[in-house]
């Protein structure tokens, strides 16, 4: 949940028997979007829009140090949806449109800014879900396949082709899988 407060927004964050509430550092010129706290919770990986809405409108993902207060830049050139991984080390993004930064698709970039950004899988209307414990695959959905509306798929690093899941006429989106590897979660238009 987000709201204003005086010095910035506010991001309120809940779970079993606690909540806490995080001032973001003050931007008139952006908007904060889909944050993914770390695995230790320490750094909160964010969309910052800037520059209006629509084409005209910069993407990229910054990372909010909780104890520091500031924001830094981990994309440049587009990013969005951050998805950390299980240990915290990578973070997965989806760069929604070619441009400076490669051509559009799934990547993965650490966490802690070392090395360039790693291409996972090339394509527009992708979006990461969600690890498997394994450490190296990675669920996602993707939008505008031939035949169907939104597909749920895996990609395990190295891999150039990718594992359809759930495939069909319906809508399958926003994959998450157990802590134990078991289970996949998702949404679904299907009665």
């Amino acid at each position: 949940m987000r709201g204003t407060g005086e010095s910035g927004e506010l991001l309120r964050l809940a779970g079993p028997g606690r909540r806490t509430t995080i001032t973001l550092p003050s931007r008139t010129d952006a908007n904060l979007e889909d944050p993914a706290i770390s695995p230790d919770g320490r750094l909160i990986a964010l969309r910052l829009s800037t520059g209006g809405t629509g084409p005209s409108a910069a993407q990229d993902i910054w990372l909010l140090n909780r104890q520091q207060g500031t924001l830094e830049r981990l994309t440049v050139g587009g990013g969005a949806v951050p998805v950390w991984s299980r240990d915290g080390r990578d973070i997965a993004y989806a760069a929604p449109d070619s441009g400076p930064s490669g051509p559009a698709g799934l990547y993965v970039r650490a966490s802690d800014q070392s090395g360039a950004p790693r291409l996972l899988l090339r394509g527009t209307g992708l979006y990461p879900g969600s690890w498997l414990p394994d450490g190296r695959t990675l669920l996602f959905q993707a939008t505008g396949r031939p035949g169907t509306f939104a597909d749920i798929g895996s990609i395990a690093s190295g891999d150039s082709v990718p594992r359809w899941l759930l495939a069909s006429e319906f809508r399958e989106r926003q994959p998450q899988v157990s802590r134990d590897g078991r289970w996949l979660a998702h949404t679904s238009d299907r009665t």
